[in-house]
């Protein structure tokens, strides 16, 4: 916390080192506040749920670090690769293409080439891929009309 001294807040899940005295007496040292998502509700959170599933169902995930350097080197790599491939919630566009606006000449190069492989007789019809980008991305959709829904993010 004397890293980062402007945290107020800490919001975790119900784990037994972020409940130990030791942790609540660092938080009272500093004057943070801990905040926790609700026993046994595993939505409270969902985007950092979703998240932690996708990192740990990832190809190289260790699993243990050694130490938090190498934890923070971990994440950088993982989100390096995570932000520069494609995903199919944006049309296949990659995130960093979403954010920097060069989704637009990818998509200008798809279409090029689809017309283009159909002039040359390599498939018979322009697919029917979306364009774009779609109006609205759902981080995680929910299955029940009892859960809370995630907030929708609009892309611009």
């Amino acid at each position: 916390l004397t890293r980062y001294p402007t945290v107020q807040t800490v919001h975790s899940d119900n784990g037994a080192a972020m409940r130990s005295n030791a942790v609540k007496r660092v938080f009272a040292k500093h004057n943070v506040d801990a905040s926790f998502s609700r026993p046994a509700i595993s939505n409270d959170n969902p985007q950092m749920e979703s998240l932690f599933h996708t990192m740990k169902g990832f190809a190289y995930y260790p699993g243990a670090f050694a130490d938090i350097d190498a934890a923070t080197q971990w994440v950088a790599r993982f989100t390096r690769h995570y932000n520069n491939r494609p995903h199919s919630g944006i049309n296949g566009y990659t995130p960093q293409s979403v954010l920097d606006g060069t989704w637009r000449q990818y998509e200008t190069n798809r279409i090029n080439a689809t017309r283009a492989a159909l002039e040359a007789g390599l498939i018979t019809a322009m697919p029917k891929t979306p364009t774009g980008l779609p109006k609205e991305v759902t981080i995680i959709r929910t299955t029940t009309k009892t859960r809370p829904q995630p907030p929708t993010l609009t892309v611009a």
